[in-house]
């Protein structure tokens, strides 16, 4: 027979296990849930809490059943099968679910209607799985206290658990969701909660009741472990005892309870009211109870707002969120497993006065670690590099210096709390019920109500003045100036909404949302810039050009644009810039309500014709599923890849549903941002929508090394527009106007940057899928896969490309060709001097650009670029500036300029 050692640390083993299954099961539903219900947080913490609501109603329902069962390893293994195989219907279950939730939304839901179907419907979808998840710790403990040691295991058990949270939640970013998507992963995890209910009946084969060794004979049924003398068949049996109190004999849980409870009673310093409460004061389980409830609405809470902060700080992809939650479960597992160590005999309510006094000085000081968390973070990444692991471990230490000492805190009050409800009743399934419910309820309070209208210095005061107002009975001085000094310094602590600004720039405008930090920055030069959590740059005054070109590129390709479509608003320039267009009428679709709040800011660059464009604040996949609108042209923006969530914007079903929303002849234009992503990388997202269009085009925004941006332009028909067309289409009215500015005056401007068919960027590879989202977990590789110089993928294309105009337009004569094809030797070799510059190479970076010139009267930018370059160096190196002047001057004798800017300003002498 297997000792009691190696059986508990068995046990703690299969929890370990459990716990990993049941993190990865929560973040692996959030997010397939999200691809429905949509990306908005309110959506995807109404799924959280309906993970949480689950757990919570199984812990707590079930609790007397296991409690009173003679068999609770049966109950175990019961549950990690229910777990198993409902995970496994849930891959048919969640695809289903995201069709009625559409349905139910529409387009622009209330904030109250979306909780409603984000938080019911997954709630009821995975009710069995989560259920048995909140029931299977209860199980275990009962089992393991039962028949496996005598002793306090909840901290112990609730520890090994946790830890498993932890494997799961970096097996699933780094393993299973990128290896084996969202169904193979969820199988993989199905079959490991099969595996734990085997492990745990073959361990009740080998256990024996701790509390009777040596008293009873052997139970042969499975589970059962040793039966105690004299109960039959397992049926329980009340008996009162010499004090008459009423002993509950059979039952593995109930027969330990008793010993348990001497144990708290022998303690000489607990005051004789903490041990009449201790005994069976039915108000003191119910304080318990309200602490438990209290400290997970407020760990939960801390949680929420810490990760919503750090959201400005941190790189905010899948990596991110993976290393400040394994940060929280660590410090949560650890003060767990500290908690029955430290202060073993300290009375139970001076243990807890302590705890919960510490917390509040703990969440003020994670509260002043966010504020220096901007410094740290610069200092640490100066330090390990840009590679993967560097940054991970960068944004781990910092997720450290804000959660670890408060997750300490956490674990070990949650362990002793539950360890004296589990004395009192016999198990800890109701403990257990009512802190999951503080925790299903924190994302909704504190993180979708509270927050937005508080802000984060102030939230972070709410949580710490909670703790503060948790007294469990015992008070004093001390404790009354720690949790004082708590409040004082939570209140001293300064705007955590900070916007950062370099020298020179003011803060016109922000706006602290649920999900995102707003601001609009001014430069010095005034400029002005929308940045979104201090991180990323969504477009602004300076980059007003190229925002424009996003909307009038893919227009001007189609032949008679009536209704188009953008999705993504940013600062809405692009949107606006498509109403130049005569006739045009717009939708825009903006995730981010305070993105749209503070669109004003940047009047007039994104001014639109009264009627003419409407703005819709939305999930972009959910809009172009439930709008009936047909659309002449889609325009999708530069969604970030690496950005935690936009991975589901470059799927082979988000395309496919893009396409059905397209008129007859429509077209769609993917814009992607080459120095972000590798080959491989582009090479997926344009066989996602090949994978959805039949005719794929790739067209440059503008021919720039510095931030390329390619267009990816599905359509149905082999071409979408002609050359006739195309120089209709320049003449309408009011149209060239704005399009000078652009340089998009002629046929051969608009298409200087086309590059070829897109198949030529796929070499056989595979689409994203909703089930496999590749795209973001690459993206997300800082040094790993993202191009080492921001060119680099730019260069690649280029020399895949094989462009030939009449490929995109059907009706291109010889001579049109030859001089299309002109126009792209000018274009790569004034890219490649552009590249010869970056790397210092000055005189071969010179000579590109005249070969430039010399190629193409079409193509401007290498002439134009030496020409400033050469006015530049009039004044400190005029014999530099003579010799570019006659090089352009032979280059292109037929143009004036660059012979009257030499003769004027470097005269020979």
């Amino acid at each position: 027979m297997m000792g009691s050692t190696p059986r508990l640390l068995w046990a703690h083993a299969l929890l370990l296990v459990s716990g990993t299954c049941g993190l990865g099961y929560q973040m692996l539903w959030t997010r397939w849930f999200g691809l429905g219900l949509g990306q908005e947080l309110p959506a995807l913490l109404a799924v959280v809490a309906a993970f949480f609501g689950g757990c919570a109603l199984g812990a707590g329902m079930l609790d007397g059943p296991i409690r009173r069962s003679p068999r609770p390893a049966l109950w175990y293994a019961g549950l990690e099968v229910l777990i198993g195989v409902w995970a496994w219907l849930s891959i048919w279950l969640i695809p289903a679910t995201q069709h009625v939730a559409l349905d139910v939304m529409g387009l622009e839901p209330s904030g109250g209607r979306q909780a409603v179907v984000a938080f019911g419907l997954p709630f009821l979808v995975l009710l069995p799985a989560t259920a048995a998840m909140g029931a299977s710790f209860p199980a275990m403990e009962c089992f393991v206290r039962g028949h496996v040691t005598a002793g306090r295991v909840v901290g112990s058990l609730y520890a090994a658990s946790t830890l498993g949270a932890v494997v799961g939640t970096l097996a699933g970013v780094f393993v299973l969701v990128p290896g084996l998507g969202f169904t193979g992963a969820v199988s993989v995890l199905g079959w490991l909660n099969l595996a734990c209910a085997a492990g745990l009946l073959v361990l009740a084969r080998t256990a024996r009741n701790p509390a009777r060794a040596g008293e009873g004979a052997a139970d042969p049924r499975p589970g059962g472990g040793l039966a105690p003398p004299g109960t039959g068949s397992g049926r329980r049996d009340a008996r009162t005892t010499g004090s008459g109190e009423v002993a509950l004999a059979p039952g593995p849980c109930a027969v330990t309870m008793d010993r348990s409870r001497r144990h708290e009673e022998a303690d000489t310093r607990a005051p004789a009211s903490s041990r009449r409460r201790l005994r069976g004061d039915g108000s003191w389980e119910g304080k318990l109870l309200a602490l438990l409830l209290a400290t997970g609405l407020l760990g939960i809470g801390f949680e929420v707002v810490g990760v919503r902060l750090l959201k400005g700080v941190l790189e905010n992809t899948v990596f991110t969120f993976a290393s400040v939650l394994a940060v929280y479960l660590v410090g949560t597992a650890l003060g767990a497993g500290w908690a029955g160590r430290v202060a073993r005999f300290q009375p139970l309510e001076e243990k807890l006065a302590w705890l919960l006094g510490g917390l509040g000085v703990a969440c003020a000081v994670g509260g002043w670690a966010m504020v220096m968390a901007p410094e740290v973070y610069r200092g640490l990444r100066g330090a390990v590099g840009d590679s993967l692991g560097g940054v991970m471990a960068a944004e781990g230490l910092v997720a450290a210096s804000v959660f670890f000492l408060p997750t300490l805190l956490m674990g070990a009050t949650f362990a002793t709390l539950a360890e004296a409800v589990r004395d009192r009743r016999g198990s800890v399934g109701r403990a257990l019920a009512w802190n999951t419910v503080g925790g299903m309820l924190a994302p909704l309070l504190l993180g979708a109500l509270l927050f937005p209208w508080l802000g984060g210095k102030w939230t972070v005061v709410v949580l710490v003045t909670g703790y503060a107002l948790l007294w469990p009975g015992r008070r004093t001085w001390r404790l009354a100036v720690a949790r004082g000094g708590a409040l004082v310094l939570a209140l001293a602590l300064p705007d955590l909404d900070r916007t950062g600004l370099l020298p020179g720039e003011r803060l016109r405008t922000a706006r602290a949302g649920i999900a995102d930090s707003v601001a609009v920055v001014e430069t010095a030069e005034g400029h002005r810039t929308l940045r979104v959590n201090n991180r990323f740059t969504m477009g602004g005054t300076a980059s007003a050009p190229a925002e424009g070109r996003q909307a009038h590129l893919p227009l001007l390709l189609h032949p008679a644009p009536r209704r188009v479509l953008f999705l993504g608003s940013g600062t809405g320039i692009t949107a606006a810039a498509a109403t130049a267009h005569p006739g045009v009428f717009v939708d825009s679709v903006e995730l981010a309500p305070e993105v749209v709040q503070v669109m004003g800011e940047f009047a007039p660059e994104n001014f639109a014709p009264p009627g003419r464009l409407r703005q819709h604040v939305a999930d972009a996949r959910r809009f172009v599923r439930v709008t009936t609108n047909r659309y002449d042209v889609i325009v999708a923006d530069l969604f970030h890849p690496a950005r935690d969530g936009a991975g589901a914007l470059y799927t082979r079903e988000h395309y496919e549903a893009i396409a059905r929303r397209l008129a007859g002849g429509g077209l769609f234009c993917q814009w992607i941002p080459l120095y972000q992503v590798d080959l491989e990388t582009l090479g997926w997202m344009a066989a996602s929508v090949a994978a959805a269009f039949p005719h794929v085009h790739a067209i440059l925004l503008r021919p720039t090394v510095d931030t390329p941006v390619l267009g990816l332009l599905g359509a149905f028909e082999p071409h979408p527009m002609t050359l006739d067309a195309l120089d209709r289409r320049l003449e309408e009215p009011g149209l060239r106007e704005a399009l000078q500015p652009l340089g998009l005056t002629d046929a051969f401007q608009i298409l200087q940057g086309y590059l070829g068919p897109g198949t030529a960027l796929l070499e056989g590879a595979a689409p994203d899928t909703d089930d496999r989202q590749r795209v973001n977990w690459r993206a997300s590789r800082w040094g790993g896969a993202g191009p080492r110089w921001p060119y680099d993928t730019l260069f690649a294309v280029l020399g895949r490309s094989a462009t030939t105009l009449d490929r995109l337009l059907p009706d291109v004569d010889e001579a049109t060709e030859r001089r299309f094809h002109a126009v792209v030797r000018a274009r790569n070799r004034y890219l490649e001097g552009l590249r010869l510059e970056a790397e210092g190479d000055l005189a071969e970076a010179r000579r590109a650009w005249l070969e430039s010139a010399a190629a193409s009267d079409d193509f401007t930018y290498g002439y134009a670029h030496l020409l400033t370059l050469a006015v530049q160096l009039s004044r400190d190196q005029p014999a530099e500036a003579r010799r570019l002047f006659d090089g352009l001057i032979q280059a292109r004798p037929e143009r004036p300029v660059a012979r009257e800017l030499r003769d004027r300003l470097v005269p020979l002498r």
